[in-house]
């Protein structure tokens, strides 16, 4: 029954959110409401389009010519405002690691649209999730092997087991499909809410 899990989440999620019907409005995924579940998946691409931004304050240029940069990306070009505010927020913020900023980002977005979830779990839970997701087709491309990529996303010393289960997410995440940009984010948010709620039944009813 457990390996019918995933599958069931991901036939769920796809099937709700893209269908706006009274039955898919009753359906819960590890407890939380449609609702809460989109605005969590729009949370985790707000938290990568702030990954975006750091990107460009970790250059070590000014904000001033990073601008330009993130207004001609394609991000940038569809909605400037917040592309604008996504870069100032994070040459203010001036955080250290990547990780954290994401953590941070998706935190707030989740406190902001008022997401129902376990927020103790929910930083190590995006880690592991969406983080992951974000970062490793990046990091892929540029020419890091799977075992680069883990040791590029631990910081420091970790136990042997840790980087073992991390392991398996990297190699996970690397063998998917760019491509399949959708159905990788519901895999994601799948994964996120299990792990923010494990004692949930995965799909059920009000």
């Amino acid at each position: 029954m457990n390996r019918l899990r995933p599958a069931l989440v991901a036939a769920t999620l796809l099937g709700t959110l893209l269908i706006a019907t009274n039955a898919s409005a009753e359906k819960r995924v590890y407890g939380q409401t449609m609702t809460a579940v989109s605005n969590t998946m729009n949370c985790a691409n707000e938290a990568s389009l702030a990954l975006g931004a750091y990107a460009l304050y970790q250059t070590g240029e000014g904000v001033d010519k990073a601008l330009p940069i993130a207004l001609n990306s394609a991000a940038g070009k569809a909605d400037p405002k917040n592309t604008e505010r996504r870069l100032r927020d994070v040459y203010t913020a001036k955080p250290k690691q990547p990780i954290d900023w994401g953590t941070e980002v998706f935190q707030q977005c989740l406190a902001m649209k008022v997401v129902p979830v376990d927020y103790s779990r929910s930083a190590n839970c995006y880690k592991l999730t969406f983080y992951l997701g974000a970062v490793v087709p990046l990091y892929k491309a540029q020419g890091l092997d799977n075992g680069q990529i883990v040791s590029a996303v631990v910081a420091g010393k970790a136990e042997q087991g840790f980087l073992d289960r991390m392991r398996k997410l990297v190699d996970a995440i690397a063998a998917r499909n760019p491509a399949d940009a959708r159905k990788n984010d519901v895999a994601d948010t799948g994964s996120f809410l299990q792990c923010v709620a494990p004692t949930q039944p995965a799909v059920s009813n009000r």
